[in-house]
């Protein structure tokens, strides 16, 4: 069996969309079409349902998944004992971490300045994006880790939970729905536009989860973009408190939502087909203890997660 069929297979089964595949993975999408239906002739059975959107798994392909991410894992363990050779008396190396633009507006300043000064070995490079940009950057080796809001289990991804963060309707202040010491239901924005990243992302499907239907969404990817359409009046949009700078100054209101469920999960995610390097595992710890104390003094508004697992 050709092991890049293999590795191919799983990029597809968990991205769910060819295309976006392919460009991870660096082809075209009609060459990688061709080595999944090379695949599925070799094995003799189907692996995915075909649509308009994208793909998913067949049984014979969720089983062929499972035993294939197990696989790929194995070879990477052995693989990373050539690579991660123990014995230097300082960490040395270059790592990459992704973050979500709420996040990284507030946690890298002063992580940034901590991690320099523990760790003088480690280069550190940091970039910015929404969720599904992040999951491509962790699968094609990009980034070494990610905070990712949302996440759906994955078998290719590692996660750990970190906190949970409320959502609040951003809209101008002059809208009859915005109540800062209040709480309101998403149904009352009425007509109102809603402004929302494109799919997929966990703030649309947050929406679809509470029965919501909006009039009309204006679809934009970009933070500080969504901010400002929000406080000129020209739609609404959901965030958490700490995503926006505008409020001190009255530009915008936050409103909390009575909505059940009107949160989402923020998880510090990795690779399985990736082992860390010794580097990375000291940058993961440094990071899950920035959150921890950043909620805890107060500056990040969220709930800790339990404790969850360890490198």
């Amino acid at each position: 069996m050709d092991f890049r069929r293999v590795r191919y297979f799983v990029h597809v089964a968990d991205l769910r969309n060819m295309t976006r595949a392919a460009a991870v993975l660096g082809i075209s999408q009609p060459a990688l079409s061709r080595q999944m239906q090379l695949l599925e002739a070799e094995l003799g059975t189907k692996l995915f349902h075909r649509h308009g959107h994208g793909v998913v798994l067949t049984a014979n392909g969720a089983l062929f998944l499972d035993r294939c991410a197990h696989l790929l894992n194995q070879f990477e363990d052995v693989r990373s004992l050539f690579q991660n050779r123990p014995g230097r008396s300082q960490i040395t190396g270059a790592v990459g971490i992704g973050m979500p633009v709420p996040v990284i507006r507030m946690f890298a300043d002063p992580f940034v300045a901590r991690f320099s000064e523990a760790y003088p070995g480690i280069s550190l490079r940091m970039a910015e994006g929404f969720s599904a940009l992040l999951h491509e950057w962790l699968l094609s080796g990009s980034m070494d880790l990610a905070m990712l809001y949302g996440v759906r289990p994955s078998k290719v991804l590692i996660q750990e939970k970190l906190l949970a963060e409320d959502l609040f309707l951003m809209s101008a202040p002059d809208e009859p729905f915005a109540r800062p010491h209040g709480r309101t239901y998403l149904r009352e924005i009425g007509e109102t536009p809603m402004i929302l990243p494109h799919r997929p992302h966990v703030l649309r499907d947050l929406v679809d989860q509470c029965g919501m239907e909006p009039s009309s969404v204006i679809e934009v990817d970009a933070l500080t973009l969504m901010v400002e359409l929000a406080s000129a009046g020209k739609g609404v949009t959901l965030l958490p408190i700490h995503a926006v700078d505008h409020l001190a100054r009255g530009k915008i209101a936050a409103t909390p939502l009575a909505d059940k469920g009107m949160s989402w999960d923020v998880t510090l995610c990795y690779s399985s087909l990736r082992p860390l390097s010794e580097a990375a595992q000291e940058t993961y710890r440094a990071v899950r203890a920035e959150v921890h104390r950043l909620v805890e003094d107060g500056r990040w508004i969220a709930r800790l997660a339990a404790a969850g697992s360890t490198i």
